[in-house]
């Protein structure tokens, strides 16, 4: 799943996972721009940020939502059958396309807004069209030409404030 974090000025995004007993499992790291996500965290962690999505401050990206029907065991058993009641229960599925199913001018476009370095790798790997895997690795490039600007600009800071 890609998602994109889009609020103006926002730093890192941090969702807790939860199973369903409450209990934090894991977490959803959202760096500001586009993020890949594991499809089963996001399926949980999105119900917490429901109003961000809503206000178009996080971006759900080539992606499915659909509620399907299902039995489930209630925990009872039919004296008749001897056997567990079963009842029909709604449950939302969330499928993401797979990147490289997204059509190439938008995957250019996701690729470009995208700075979590860790997810421009995976795709790199995975990406077999020419275009894309260029796009990629610019973007790489200018992440990485960014932090080391940030770096060098913070050592010179720390030079400058030990001058007299």
């Amino acid at each position: 799943m890609i998602v994109g974090w889009r609020k103006k000025g926002a730093g890192v995004k941090i969702i807790p996972v939860s199973a369903a007993n409450g209990v934090v499992v894991g977490k959803v790291t959202l760096l500001p721009g586009n993020n890949e996500v594991k499809d089963e965290d996001w399926a949980i962690a999105r119900n917490q940020v429901k109003d961000e999505i809503d206000r178009g401050l996080i971006k759900e990206i080539e992606m499915e939502v659909k509620t399907i029907e299902k039995d489930v065991e209630t925990g009872e058993i039919d004296p008749k059958t001897k056997k567990s009641k079963t009842e029909k229960k709604k449950e939302t599925v969330i499928k993401a396309k797979e990147f490289k199913k997204i059509e190439i001018k938008q995957a250019i476009e996701i690729v470009n807004n995208t700075s979590n370095l860790a997810t421009l790798e995976k795709w790199r790997k995975k990406e077999g069209r020419d275009s894309v895997r260029a796009a990629i690795q610019n973007q790489i490039e200018e992440v990485e030409k960014y932090g080391e600007e940030k770096t060098r600009n913070k050592e010179e800071s720390k030079d400058n404030d030990g001058e007299e």
